[in-house]
């Protein structure tokens, strides 16, 4: 009669081992494979997130930081020293803006020319931020150092050719009254247009709220309108100018300068 063969206690502890570790190791694969699931899924998640949130304006590294506000706080300083020294009552240059017939041959209230000029690098300030964080992110995409002073500049050396301009037509045209009236009422209205934006940009910075940005927007070409207007006010007094000319004039210095921009932009 044949013996029948039983297991040991030695094989069945290791037909257990090999059990064991075989399902370790199936569990450990089962681990990896769900973990890299997860993985897969978190990553897909978190990229479609990043590309969805954010406003069309600029990165986080291209948005003001320290250095804004610490340049904010010196043109307040400046604004403000400048009205206790010059003694400009701003409600009274409110007025004065209002009233046409203060454009006149004798030219502007002494008032009116110191506040142009006080308030005239807190216009390069307000069109800056312009280009460095709303038409830089959007349509130049450049990267330099200091691009927010490197657009100051730029703006400065473009107004400094402009007046340049003006200056060689009234030359032509013999009328240095003219020019100089143009100017201020220029530098004036572009002052006080950047006063009431300087506000309305800060809080879009720091709230992020749009609309302080749009409303900015209509201020600036509400003002830009405006002093067309006066413009052609100052124009019309001018006896050696036809309506024509000024049409050309206003074209030429107000109107083909601001489409050349936006053919720039628009490329």
């Amino acid at each position: 009669m044949q013996k029948k063969l039983s297991p040991n206690s030695q094989q069945i502890d290791a037909i257990f081992e090999d059990s064991s570790s075989t399902s370790n190791s199936t569990w450990a694969l089962d681990k990896d494979s769900e973990a890299i699931v997860y993985q897969k899924f978190f990553t897909e998640h978190i990229k479609i997130s990043e590309e969805n949130i954010g406003i069309p304006i600029a990165k986080n590294d291209q948005l003001p930081g320290d250095w804004f506000s610490f340049g904010v706080l010196i043109l307040i300083l400046y604004v403000a020293i400048m009205r206790l020294l010059a003694r400009v009552d701003i409600s009274d240059t409110f007025n004065g803006l209002l009233k046409i017939q203060s454009i006149d041959e004798v030219g502007f209230e002494n008032k009116s020319k110191l506040l142009a000029f006080i308030l005239l690098p807190l216009s390069v300030f307000v069109y800056a931020f312009y280009l460095s964080y709303i038409i830089n992110p959007l349509y130049l995409h450049w990267h330099f150092d200091y691009l927010f002073l490197l657009f100051g500049l730029a703006i400065v050396v473009l107004f400094i050719l402009k007046i340049v301009l003006e200056k060689s037509i009234s030359l032509i045209f013999y009328t240095p009254k003219t020019f100089s009236l143009y100017l201020m009422d220029h530098l004036f209205v572009l002052g006080v247009s950047s006063m009431l934006q300087a506000p309305l940009l800060l809080l879009y910075v720091y709230s992020g709220v749009k609309i302080f940005l749009w409303i900015a927007f209509f201020v600036l070409g509400l003002f830009w309108l405006f002093r067309l207007f006066r413009g052609v006010s100052i124009g019309l007094m001018q006896t050696r100018f036809s309506r024509f000319y000024i049409f050309l004039y206003l074209c030429s210095l107000e109107i083909v300068p601001l489409l050349i921009v936006i053919k720039l932009i628009g490329k």
